[in-house]
């Protein structure tokens, strides 16, 4: 498994690939192993084999935060959303702390119609980690989605702040500025995008 894990380091997929076989070979209940497998045939576009690996990591380790997190992202391409749903609320059941699975979570309510639930989701990822774009960019979208355009223009100018040169949140801004009517502030946003591309 060390390995294994020291071949993914360097790139080495294929070799990877092997070890972790040969760890749950050796370990059929090594739940690690599995979920590695799972993200290397995710990484591959082997949704089948992926899913696969995800569940036996969750069954030999039904504790296993980030398996329910990558099943999520699996069940989700196959727009399996309702048990993606499950999958992410169950990881943060297990790690209410975890990010990436907010995140998720709130993709996932935002392609279900739940634009309200995706909101508060997003919103959390941001308390959790507000150096991480990521949150502000969906939460303005889904303000945005919502008609909330003054929230949109809040949060997409706090996510300027964490990355300035963000070409789609300016042109959200500008987008969000002009619903509202401030349209020399969404031209200025407008311009700013057409500066970097």
């Amino acid at each position: 498994y060390a390995l294994a894990n020291l071949l993914t380091d360097l790139g080495e997929s294929e070799q990877a690939l092997a070890a972790y076989q040969r760890a749950v070979e050796l370990k059929p209940g090594f739940s690690q192993a599995h979920n590695q497998l799972g993200l290397i045939f995710q990484g591959r576009d082997q949704s089948g084999e992926a899913e696969r690996h995800f569940r036996a990591a969750l069954q030999f380790d039904p504790r296993y935060a980030k398996a329910y997190n990558n099943l999520g992202i699996v069940l989700k391409s196959k727009r399996k959303l309702d048990e993606a749903v499950v999958c992410f609320q169950q990881a943060l059941r297990l790690q209410p702390d975890y990010f990436t699975a907010h995140v998720n979570l709130g993709d996932s309510l935002m392609l279900q119609g739940r634009i309200g639930d995706a909101a508060e989701k997003f919103s959390k990822a941001i308390d959790l980690k507000p150096q991480e774009f990521d949150g502000y960019i969906k939460l303005a979208w889904a303000l945005i989605v919502a008609l909330r355009m003054q929230e949109a223009e809040r949060v997409l100018r706090a996510g300027l702040a964490v990355r300035p040169d963000d070409l789609g949140a300016l042109v959200k801004l500008a987008y969000a500025l002009k619903e509202q009517g401030k349209f020399d502030e969404a031209l200025a946003s407008y311009g700013n995008a057409a500066a970097l591309d």
